[in-house]
């Protein structure tokens, strides 16, 4: 291999491994949570494992394991570069079996993840046909449906305003929406968050108390 050559392929190896360390850095947090999240759940339920392993955990830490085992690879193939020392075949056929199987995982694994999609819209749509508009609450099945007068169905503060959230244009929504709720107190922190959303200060004046209607007056001047 002639020495131009050598010292490109050393730089494409070294930046590759770069790229591959650093990423299995930043997946270490990922698999301490889900190691932590699973040894807590065996804890509590010893046959945890028989089920709880899903495909995607597993797909997780072999992608980590064969992208630490690539690693080494490159840069044992960088230090032979650079050294100009033969390169072992046994060591670039493993490198690309490596390789191969890497991409095999990353193209099963969004196309597993582009069906799962599929199904999952399939499912919500079925839902929404079914669903009863009167008494629906579920937030999905709302969104999926784009129709703001469903958010009408909640009973809390807090789903309200999520329904809201869920939609593009937070315009849609007047403060009738929040009379919905039956508790006063609970009707006037609607109408507050409402008029911070919308930066409107006018909808302020609906509120009786007045450090509430304060605070709705702040709030929606502060967001302009």
């Amino acid at each position: 291999m002639k020495n131009y050559m050598r010292i490109i392929s050393a730089i494409v190896l070294i930046i590759s491994d770069l790229v591959i360390f650093f990423s299995l850095i930043v997946r270490t947090r990922t698999a301490a949570n889900i190691i932590e999240g699973f040894s807590t759940q065996q804890r509590l339920n010893p046959e945890y494992w028989t089920y709880g392993l899903s495909s995607e955990i597993i797909i997780f830490f072999s992608s980590m394991l064969l992208s630490f085992i690539l690693g080494i690879l490159f840069l044992d193939l960088t230090m032979k570069l650079i050294k100009k020392e033969s390169i072992n075949k046994l060591v670039l056929i493993s490198t690309l079996i490596v390789v191969a199987i890497q991409i095999f995982i990353k193209v099963w694994s969004i196309n597993t993840s582009i069906q799962e999609s599929k199904e999952s819209a399939e499912s919500l749509k079925q839902m929404a046909e079914k669903a009863d508009r009167k008494t629906v609450t579920d937030l999905g099945i709302i969104w999926y449906l784009q129709d703001p007068i469903l958010c009408k169905n909640m009973e809390s503060t807090s789903m309200l305003l999520s329904c809201m959230d869920g939609f593009n244009n937070i315009n849609l929504f007047t403060p009738d929406y929040c009379q919905v709720l039956k508790d006063e107190e609970n009707v006037e922190i609607c109408i507050l968050a409402l008029a911070g959303k919308q930066k409107n200060k006018d909808i302020c004046y609906l509120i009786k108390s007045e450090s509430t209607k304060n605070s709705c007056l702040q709030e929606a001047t502060n967001n302009k």
